[in-house]
């Protein structure tokens, strides 16, 4: 007997005595598949109850699901979730960030099964000021540098305007360099996605503090741009796609202030 609690007994056969022999918990067994979230469990006294599929494995990329109760598929099979290392964990998207691995291609993982995903890099020719100075090979979406040290990754940069989809990638060249870069970028699955039009980039403060910033023409001509700085973050303007020719990616020089 039961009284829909979570527990069932042998009552007297006596009227009126409410003693209960032999009382214990609910055994559910006999799982049967209900939708894609639960099963049913039903005890031999006639107890019902619900609860959700259990898969230890459920979140193993590329595996149907299979429950070990009600013995079952369920659910939709999961894709790769590549992981942030620079952003907050609770804003991941599924790739990124990219890093440079020793094959010219750069790699990022899933959060789930570990799985690595590698993609080509995407290599920028950018023409230095000093005509005669062989140019530099960037990557802008992994911050690879061919024969250099890589470019460090600005975290919390943001842009507004003719944004693309996909993430906004900001590198930036380690303090010490002779030369010094900033790269500005959108990637989806660690290829380049092409910018539109005119935007404005915010990153913190103190990203880069006490240097100026000049954008680089393919020719090598550098331009001076202005930024505009509150204490907490600073913002500059640029424009992906000028009258002359679309630019998927914006290189810019860094130089100290005077």
């Amino acid at each position: 007997m039961t009284d829909g609690g979570t527990t069932h007994w042998h009552p007297c056969k006596n009227t009126g005595c409410t003693a209960r022999k032999d009382e214990t918990s609910h055994n559910y067994g006999n799982w049967t598949y209900v939708n894609d979230s639960t099963h049913k469990g039903v005890c031999a006294c006639g107890a019902e109850t619900t609860e959700a599929h259990y898969d230890r494995w459920a979140t193993k990329c590329g595996r149907q699901p299979h429950c070990e109760k009600c013995d079952r598929d369920y659910g939709e099979i999961p894709e790769h979730e590549m992981y942030y290392v620079y952003r907050n964990e609770e804003k991941h998207k599924p790739y990124g960030p990219w890093s440079p691995d020793d094959a010219g291609r750069h790699t990022a993982r899933c959060r789930r099964c570990d799985r690595a995903s590698a993609v080509d890099c995407v290599l920028i020719a950018v023409a230095q000021a000093d005509p005669d100075a062989e140019p530099v090979f960037l990557c802008p979406i992994c911050g690879r540098r061919e024969g250099g040290a890589a470019l460090i990754a600005v975290p919390d940069a943001a842009a507004e305007g003719a944004v693309p989809g996909g993430d906004l990638v900001v590198f930036v060249s380690p303090e010490g360099e002779a030369v010094r870069w900033l790269t500005v970028a959108f990637e989806v699955g660690g290829r380049l996605v092409q910018p539109d039009g005119e935007m404005t980039v915010t990153l913190p403060a103190g990203a880069l503090e006490g240097v100026g910033l000049a954008l680089v023409a393919p020719n090598g001509e550098q331009t001076p741009i202005a930024c505009e700085a509150d204490g907490e973050a600073m913002s500059f303007t640029l424009n992906f796609a000028p009258d002359d020719a679309p630019v998927q990616a914006a290189i810019l020089a860094l130089a100290a202030k005077d």
